[in-house]
């Protein structure tokens, strides 16, 4: 990632695959960075990320061992699986937490917008059917 700069450019990026059409792209979470230490997470790699989403209105699938694993585990063990296990548990609370607390505020302007919509799309279905009898 620090080659293509892709944490950086990500609302660029993301813009760019919008402009021809593409709405949804994958996206990796580095395991490696984000677990450096056994059982403590920092998602602070993958903010960037998650507000070029946002900013932008991308939906990412979010690919949660593309990068990796942390050095410390072997992948044939019956500790990778717990290891990982917890690893995409607090990935998808982390998400989902920062994908709900920044919607709230926009799914509040959203649920009033679409009640004027839908007072005025009944407004104009009465007007038709009272044209059309």
């Amino acid at each position: 990632m620090h080659s293509t700069r892709h944490d950086e450019f990500a609302a660029s990026d993301y813009r760019l695959l919008q402009s021809h059409g593409i709405l949804t792209a994958r996206d990796g979470l580095r395991w490696t960075l984000i677990e450096r230490s056994p059982g403590v997470y920092d998602f602070s790699s993958a903010v960037s990320m998650l507000a070029a989403a946002r900013q932008t209105g991308m939906q990412v699938i979010w690919d949660l061992w593309h990068y990796g694993w942390p050095d410390d585990i072997d992948i044939f063990s019956a500790e990778f699986i717990r290891r990982f296990v917890a690893y995409a548990r607090e990935a998808i609370k982390y998400i989902s937490e920062y994908t709900m607390s920044r919607s709230s505020r926009r799914s509040t302007r959203s649920r009033s917008s679409r009640g004027r919509g839908a007072r005025a799309a009944s407004s104009i279905r009465s007007r038709t059917t009272a044209a059309t009898t």
